[in-house]
């Protein structure tokens, strides 16, 4: 009887299967998270070494260096720990107008440089580039307590990169 009762109750009530609501959390999850960051904090004027260089020369004496049919390079200098933020960073940098490369060669033109050595003093001639130093940080993104983003930071340093296109300056390296 308490079935028969149950069936007429049921088959007049509409039962509606409605899907079980997940009480949403306090704080929603971090969106960022997992995300490495590399930021370009500050960017400076400064020069790098390039390939061309003559031997050293104990004064007195006169350094000469011949450009004709040689090509001058330039790569980027940072330290290990920045190594694969090296793009990243010269990207950014560009981004921001400094047009930076992480690699510069220059051929053509036959030129003729010389320099004198004082007497007691021993020197080489040494052609420097043009370049940035990029002041750099990487930043990594986690969800921290209560579901809000923790930004932490991975390491800092500086790379300096050459210029696409800039000047050249030959100075005298003493040792």
């Amino acid at each position: 009887m308490l079935k028969s009762r149950i069936a007429i109750l049921l088959g007049t009530v509409p039962i509606v299967a409605a899907p079980a609501l997940a009480a949403a959390p306090a704080h929603a999850a971090c969106p960022e998270a997992g995300e490495t960051t590399v930021h370009v904090t500050k960017i400076t004027r400064s020069w790098i070494p390039t390939s061309f260089k003559t031997s050293y020369l104990k004064g007195p004496a006169t350094l000469r260096f011949d450009t004709a049919g040689k090509t001058a390079r330039a790569k980027a200098r940072y330290p290990k720990r920045l190594k694969r933020d090296v793009g990243a960073a010269v990207s950014r940098a560009s981004q921001r107008g400094a047009r930076v490369t992480s690699r510069w060669s220059e051929s053509g033109g036959a030129y003729v440089y010389t320099m004198k050595v004082p007497k007691g003093e021993t020197a080489r001639m040494r052609m420097l580039h043009r370049s940035r130093t990029l002041k750099v940080k990487v930043t990594r993104t986690t969800t921290g307590q209560g579901g809000g983003c923790t930004v932490t930071t991975l390491r800092k340093g500086k790379i300096k990169a050459p210029l696409v296109r800039g000047h050249n300056l030959w100075k005298i390296q003493r040792r």
